[in-house]
């Protein structure tokens, strides 16, 4: 999800997340939605300080079924933060880490595959520590994670006008071609 469909006034946070703990500085509430300039622009970034934590809304198929992609950095320097899947909102004691992630100064885009973590829960969840600083999360894009390896180093050769020979590497030990 891209934020820049939402203005920047506190009431138009997302509906569809939600505020597991909240942190209050100089009257603003923390996590929230607040212009950033990037590469291409200001544009809304989806904006966490401090040991606040976020989820997003609860998926059709179990969270270990799932991959996250999104961008992140700090624009201050370094901090970090942790992301992983919750099964119980009411309770954090169910919150089990996946990555804990170090946000620079540049943008960085990573993709999370649950299924390749031994971790359940229904929500994907972003955590502040009590050391972090600003951390900008934008383009969060959840999708169902491969349920096989995917190939790399993709390549045809021995191309001719009614044939190709594909080749590519992997770490599965057998495939299924069609």
């Amino acid at each position: 999800e891209s934020f820049n469909s939402y203005g920047d006034h506190p009431m138009d946070f997302p509906p569809c997340y939600t505020r597991l703990k909240t942190h209050f500085e100089l009257g603003v509430e923390y996590p929230k939605l607040t212009k950033a300039r990037d590469g291409e622009g200001d544009k809304n970034v989806l904006h966490l300080y401090k040991d606040v934590v976020l989820a997003l809304p609860e998926f059709n198929l179990p969270g270990e079924r799932l991959m996250i992609t999104f961008s992140y950095y700090n624009p201050d320097g370094g901090t970090y933060y942790k992301i992983g899947l919750q099964e119980d909102l009411s309770d954090e004691t169910t919150f089990m880490e996946v990555e804990e992630l170090f946000a620079t100064s540049l943008l960085r885009q990573v993709t999370l595959d649950f299924s390749q973590y031994k971790v359940s829960g229904k929500y994907i969840v972003f955590k502040g520590l009590a050391k972090t600083n600003s951390v900008y999360i934008d383009n969060i894009e959840v999708t169902v994670a491969a349920p096989c390896d995917i190939p790399y180093d993709v390549f045809a050769s021995d191309v001719t006008p009614n044939a190709a020979t594909i080749n590519w590497s992997s770490d599965a030990t057998h495939f299924i071609v069609i």
